[in-house]
This record gives C-alpha cells, structure tokens and sequence, in this order.
C-alpha cells in the first residue's frame, strides 16, 4: 500500500541497570527518537499529510525492597504511538506510576498502584487533542498451592480530554483463577 503507516525510526539511548543489592534493582533507559514516515500523504487525494516526529523517550523502572515481604516500584515512560495505520494521527503517550506489592502471611499478597499519563495529539493542529489519564488499581491474591490461586481486584481509568467526547470513566471489578505451571 502506497498510503501506509510504515516509517523508520532512530534512536538513541543511555541506560543503566543494576542490581545493587537485594533492596534496589532497576532499569534506567532515557533517549532520543527521530521517526521519519516511509509514505507522506495518508490517501491519493493528498489532503493529509503525516509529519516525522522527534523526541525524547523513555522507559524506566527502579524497584525498592524495604523488606523481604514489600516490594516498591517507580516507572517513568515516553513513547511515540499511531492512533492507526491509515491516518496522520499520532501521540506523545508520557507517563509516571508507582505500585507496591505486600505480602501477609506468606500466601497473601496486596497489589495496589497509582498511575498518571498524559496523552498529547497532533491533531487538530488549531487545537490538538489531549488527554490526562488517571489510573489506580489494588488487588489481593491468595496462593492456595505452588501452582494455583485465586485473587480479587479492582482497576479504575479516567480520561479526562479536552475534547468531551473523549472523556469517560471507568471501574473494574475482577475476580479470578489462576494456574501456575
């Protein structure tokens, strides 16, 4: 298809990991990303063109193990996302989280996470789109055996956009079985 997505990227990156010692670990990795589109229009009719995007980029997590049963950890993201293949429609998706994971008693472990993302749109270029993302999730899993557990969890999302119709609201309420081999 002459009108594809296709593009080439380039990057350049620094990073570290390391596992100091068993209370810090981690992965540090920051860069730079020049992202040149194969094909320039999206359609014959030559009325939307795609724009190379450049930027810095990143994807890094550091864990804490205060003690042996709590597990902290800090993530930091930037990449470069499509909203589709046939468009010129793209965002900057940035994001920061932090979660923790405490285990009770040996076969109980708590899960529980607060995430913020920052969706920013090229288009409409008079007033492109951008969303705040708001995510938090906790859960409590149960270890039966070694290869089996049960766990309940609840995960909330809001998007906030400054275009309404892009906006919701949304809560899980999850239940499940797991298989371990």
């Amino acid at each position: 298809d002459a009108f594809n997505s296709d593009s080439k990227w380039h990057r350049v990156s620094t990073g570290l990991t390391w596992d100091a010692d068993a209370k810090l670990s981690g992965e540090l990795n920051v860069g730079y990303q020049w992202r040149k589109y194969d094909h320039e229009y999206t359609s014959a009719a030559r009325t939307s063109r795609r724009d190379d995007k450049n930027t810095w980029v990143a994807s890094t997590s550091i864990n804490f193990q205060p003690t042996v049963t709590t597990l902290l950890t800090f993530n930091l993201s930037r990449a470069v996302r499509d909203t589709a293949s046939d468009t010129n429609e793209l965002f900057t998706d940035t994001s920061v989280g932090v979660s923790v994971q405490q285990t009770i008693l040996t076969k109980f472990a708590l899960n529980a996470g607060l995430t913020y993302s920052k969706n920013e749109y090229n288009l409409p270029v008079s007033n492109a789109r951008t969303d705040d993302n708001y995510l938090a999730n906790i859960g409590l899993d149960y270890s039966i055996q070694d290869w089996i557990g049960v766990g309940v969890a609840y995960n909330y999302n809001r998007k906030d956009s400054n275009i309404e119709t892009n906006s919701f609201t949304d809560n899980k309420f999850m239940a499940s079985l797991k298989l371990y081999y």
